[in-house]
């Protein structure tokens, strides 16, 4: 009978047991037909005979066998019309909840559940989803878990559907690569439901539930949260064209498209609210045995090594411990392809000048400190290969490779790789670079934005590498600054000289007699400023008197100018010493009787060819120049003290 209304009372959808005739209603969609043993006014069959319970057996094997004979038909009604439930509820005795059983026990391995795509599958080979799973299910495409079927009825000797089979669905789905599961594809309210369930996991299972790639990074890729470092914030050390690159290291910001449920998920299961650069290199070191083990041939994973570099980099070690475990864990890449310990070494760079770096590691170090493109346009014949450091040379004198034209800004950034390498994790710095190169350095040595864009720890480094390293400091010192057409030794510290000296002298960082650094004179700028001193004119010692000197008269300054820097100098008196080609400024013409010289042009004498005043006829006579005339009085003592006589 596949009338289908089990609501209607008629005695078409109605069922009997039949002894010829109807006996008793029973609980079935089909009727039976059986020498039952009856009771005497044949209204009911005897339950507890031993014929009919031998029936009931019989009556078991001839459905199954009409089952498996007509799977087409009576198969795939089993569950829906043959041994459905009632809606009212079963009725009848414990005889026919027995045999109902009986019948599904020998249909266990008959297929006769309905399966979502048409076919039939055994109960023994089922799992029966409940209306609160069928929903997620759907969603997720979940149709069977390992060699069961999930089907969404209620099979009697089915199992029924747990977060445990939803796990092992997971599983599998790690192992299929070719699989099309995607959390993307799921809705919010499906992720939710998803990321809740999961929520309710015994501790049993989270070992497992933390090795499945669940969460989704701000990358876009699913992770596993056992063996990554998942941060619910943004990745502050990582910008978005970085993102990519510290995904297979393990480190990644949970993505922000994630529900509540998610993100509880995360925190419960090990992700940090924040992850910040020092507990990124401890999960490195903790994962890894060296990073060698993330370098290898391609360049994907050369970029990847670049990235724990630049990790290192922005903790900078301090204790000697860690600076011990950096220098033992980190490598370096080199020229021949392959990876050294840092220690065995040596910078590519002197004092910032790029002249060991291909194109291709310059365009890294932008990328990773510049968050831009390449510093200069690319040059396709260049290496692709990166390497950003050499081995160490036997002796000197090691040839120099130069790289292309690069802004001034990247010395910046060369500079702070090198401080890094340097001063963190021993590597042995560079003696000398090329014209090219040094020429490069000079013009950024000389640009507002190279000291603006000056880590401390590279200004640091900077510092002690001139007080070290005298030919260090002499070369840098040299250094051509191109857009002033003279070395920087020659320039002058703006915020020391500009009010002694006005705009008469060539200052660093001055264009147009505009100052192109203000914030040098501010107390943020102190470090700088001191080590910047070490390269420009900044002091007023016997060697920054005597060449502001030289640069006042070349730029025709009034005496006025030179009165104020003789009254600024620590030691007039050594500078007048040691003044060989003259250093007192008097009028470049000779003064009348009157003394009403009016000309601004002054001319340089030595200090024992000048009196501060006398008889002058007895100066001419004696071929001397009275100061008196043409320095305030306030100057009398101080030129007087520095040997000038009176």
């Amino acid at each position: 009978d596949d009338d289908d209304d089990d609501d209607d009372d008629d005695d078409a959808t109605r069922h009997f047991a039949h002894c010829v005739a109807p006996v008793e209603e029973i609980p079935f969609g089909f009727s039976i037909q059986a020498p039952f043993d009856v009771v005497a006014s044949r209204a009911a069959i005897r339950h507890a005979s031993a014929q009919n319970v031998a029936l009931r057996r019989e009556i078991a094997e001839a459905f199954v066998e009409a089952v498996e004979a007509y799977p087409d038909h009576l198969a795939a009604n089993v569950l829906k019309h043959y041994l459905k439930k009632k809606r009212r509820g079963e009725f009848g005795s414990f005889f026919w909840s027995e045999l109902r059983t009986e019948l599904w026990e020998r249909l266990d391995r008959v297929s006769c559940v309905p399966c979502g795509d048409g076919t039939l599958a055994a109960p023994a080979a089922c799992l029966s989803a409940s209306a609160e799973w069928t929903g997620l299910l759907r969603c997720l495409g979940v149709d069977r878990v390992g060699r069961r079927r999930v089907v969404a009825a209620d099979v009697p000797r089915g199992e029924a559907f747990g977060l445990g089979h939803l796990i092992t669905w997971l599983e599998e789905q790690e192992e299929d690569d070719s699989s099309a599961f995607a959390f993307p594809a799921l809705g919010d309210a499906s992720r939710e439901a998803f990321f809740g369930a999961l929520l309710e996991a015994e501790p049993t299972d989270w070992p497992r539930l933390r090795r499945l790639r669940l969460v989704e990074g701000s990358d876009g890729l699913r992770v596993a949260l056992d063996g990554s470092l998942v941060a619910l914030a943004p990745l502050f050390f990582a910008a978005k064209e970085k993102e990519k690159t510290t995904a297979p290291l393990g480190i990644v910001a949970l993505s922000p498209a994630a529900g509540t449920n998610e993100r509880r998920f995360a925190a419960e299961h090990g992700a940090l609210q924040e992850v910040d650069v020092a507990a990124a290199c401890d999960f490195l070191v903790e994962r890894h045995a060296s990073a060698a083990e993330i370098f290898s041939s391609s360049e994907d994973d050369s970029e990847l090594l670049w990235t724990v570099l630049d990790l290192f980099r922005r903790r900078r070690p301090r204790d000697a411990d860690f600076v011990e475990l950096a220098r033992r864990w980190l490598v370096a890449p080199t020229t021949d392809g392959g990876v050294k310990p840092p220690t065995s070494v040596t910078a590519p760079t002197f004092l910032g000048a790029a002249s060991l770096l291909p194109e291709d590691v310059s365009t890294h170090i932008a990328k990773i400190l510049n968050g831009g493109g390449p510093p200069f346009p690319k040059n396709e014949t260049t290496p692709t290969r990166s390497s950003f450091l050499v081995e160490r040379p036997p002796a000197p004198g090691v040839g120099d490779v130069s790289d292309g034209d690069g802004a001034s800004a990247s010395t910046a950034h060369y500079l702070e790789w090198e401080s890094f390498f340097v001063d963190s994790l021993g590597a042995a710095p560079r003696r000398s670079a090329s014209a090219d190169a040094l020429a490069r350095a000079g013009a950024a040595y000389a640009s507002p934005e190279f000291w603006r864009q000056m880590s401390d720890a590279a200004c640091a480094y900077l510092g002690r590498r001139f007080d070290q390293d005298e030919e260090a400091l002499a070369v840098a010192r040299k250094l051509p600054a191109s857009s002033r057409k003279m070395t920087l030794d020659r320039l002058f510290a703006r915020d020391a000289y500009y009010p002694v000296a006005g705009a008469f002298l060539p200052y660093a960082f001055e264009e147009e007699k505009i100052d192109g650094l203000p914030e040098l004179g501010s107390v943020g700028f102190r470090k700088k400023r001191a080590v910047l001193a070490k390269l420009v004119t900044a002091a007023f010692d016997k060697e920054g008197i005597l060449r502001a000197i030289a640069a006042l008269r070349e730029a025709d300054a009034p005496i006025s100018v030179f009165a104020s820097l003789y009254a600024r100098a620590d030691d007039l008196a050594a500078v007048f010493q040691g003044g060989d080609d003259g250093v007192v400024a008097v009028p470049a013409k000779d003064e009348d009787e009157s003394h009403e010289s009016s000309s601004s042009s002054v001319r340089l004498v030595s200090a024992d060819r000048v009196v501060w005043d006398d008889d002058p006829a007895l100066c001419r006579l004696a071929s001397a120049v009275r100061l008196a005339p043409h320095y305030a009085q306030s100057l009398r003592k101080i030129l007087v003290g520095a040997g000038v006589e009176p």
